[in-house]
């Protein structure tokens, strides 16, 4: 039966509901949700893409969430739409050497915050080729495969991701400036969530890809600009 049918024990639903109202557990909160002994995980070792019925942001507001009888409360879950994070820069290269830097998978690690090896699965980059990267998250490696959809060089470039809970969507344009001895980068991020992701990234995982992002970019500026 999928884990979703379940319903958490009350020291489990206290700590989802503490995370909520605490910014400085949320993380670790998270780190517990990819757990395999999370009731989130099916029993075939793969993530629910159904919340459970406790999850529903219909339970409670934002703030107080529901209380229930017995006098307890759900966990309540924001639900809100976002915008993506967009950034920019400009880097003293032309834009054919910042292209073919910013979207080469296996100098992400040089760069991103949290990223610790990258590689293009496949002979050559075009539309529908598979990169993977491996991420550090909590203290632990995982893997992030996405697919390349679009491809346009020295201009365009995007990827999203095609598994897990949390799927990243990554357009990155880059533009000449000063007659094409700069160019300008801009990096477009957003997410799409299913199943626990839904809750994940609107409380810890957009938050922190907007704090991420300026260092990444000031040390992409820094690795270009060092090239040749």
């Amino acid at each position: 039966m999928p884990a979703s049918s379940s319903r958490p024990s009350p020291k489990t639903a206290l700590n989802i509901a503490q995370a909520f109202r605490s910014p400085a557990i949320r993380l670790r909160t998270c780190q517990t949700f990819w757990e395999r002994d999370s009731p989130l995980w099916r029993s075939d070792g793969r993530y629910t893409e159904r919340l459970p019925e406790w999850f529903s942001p219909s339970h409670g507001s934002p703030e107080h969430g529901t209380e229930q009888p017995g006098g307890r409360e759900r966990p309540a879950v924001p639900c809100s739409l976002m915008t993506a994070i967009v950034t920019s820069i400009e880097i003293d290269r032309p834009a054919d050497v910042a292209f073919a830097y910013v979207i080469n998978p296996a100098t992400m690690p040089e760069w991103q915050q949290g990223v610790v090896r990258g590689r293009l699965d496949t002979a050559e980059t075009r539309v529908g080729s598979h990169c993977t990267t491996t991420r550090k998250i909590g203290g632990r490696e995982s893997d992030v495969t996405t697919e390349i959809t679009e491809y346009d060089p020295p201009r365009r470039w995007a990827d999203r991701g095609i598994e897990g809970p949390i799927r990243a969507m990554v357009k990155v344009l880059v533009e000449p400036v000063a007659n094409g001895s700069r160019s300008r980068v801009t990096i477009d991020l957003d997410f799409t969530e299913h199943g626990i992701g839904k809750v994940l990234v609107p409380l810890v995982v957009r938050s922190q890809a907007a704090r991420e992002m300026p260092g990444n970019m000031t040390r992409l500026r820094e690795r270009i600009e060092a090239t040749a």
